[in-house]
């Protein structure tokens, strides 16, 4: 499984952006290997964007190099190229919410200094620790090659489930328990719709 993350600053006026989701989940509903596409807000920056769920890479190169193509970020206005996030899904888990598309993310990333090894088998032990967690739809834990960082992207029912995860001993624990090297990044997301919603 991977994620593809596109963030971008939009053009469009709010009942356009919407009318242009809209549109844009359905011609992606038509694309083999795609799971889900959640459209967001990063509520500290005002930035949209889009998270597509993949099977697998071969599905997406298939999409980016096929008739399918849909130019994503320019369907919602783009006012530049977006930033592009490839992340590699090493462990996922749906939660006690899992049957819903949730409404907040909270998006983590770090480099660390443990061996890729290391990180699969914190990532695992860890996994079982949110399977009982109140509010949470969804979780991916990921990995950028591009960049070499890692981290989490969690799906909550709703924005107090999120803050009280990112506000716990487990978050905080981070920086000590995958030996981070410089900041963890911490984005809050809001799902404004979703592919599966149309």
């Amino acid at each position: 499984m991977h994620l593809q993350s596109l963030t971008f600053r939009s053009t469009l006026p709010p009942a356009r952006l919407d009318k242009a989701r809209r549109g844009l989940a359905v011609e992606l509903a038509q694309v083999s290997g795609l799971s889900e596409a959640l459209f967001v807000t990063d509520t500290g920056t005002g930035e949209i964007g889009v998270i597509l769920a993949w099977r697998d890479a071969g599905a997406l190169r298939a999409f980016e190099t096929g008739p399918s193509y849909v130019p994503v970020s320019s369907a919602l206005g783009a006012m530049e190229a977006p930033e592009v996030e490839l992340l590699d899904v090493s462990n996922f888990l749906e939660g006690p919410e899992g049957a819903l598309r949730g409404n907040a993310i909270g998006s983590v990333r770090f480099r660390s200094g443990h061996t890729v090894e290391k990180l699969q088998e914190l990532s695992a032990a860890t996994m079982g620790d949110y399977a009982e967690m109140p509010g949470l739809c969804r979780v991916y834990r990921v990995a950028e090659a591009r960049t070499g960082r890692v981290g989490g992207v969690y799906v909550w029912a709703g924005e107090e489930y999120r803050e009280a995860n990112l506000g716990s001993a487990t978050v905080a624990k981070i920086p000590e328990a995958y030996a981070v090297e410089g900041e963890v990044e911490i984005r809050r997301l809001r799902i404004d719709s979703a592919m599966s919603d149309y």
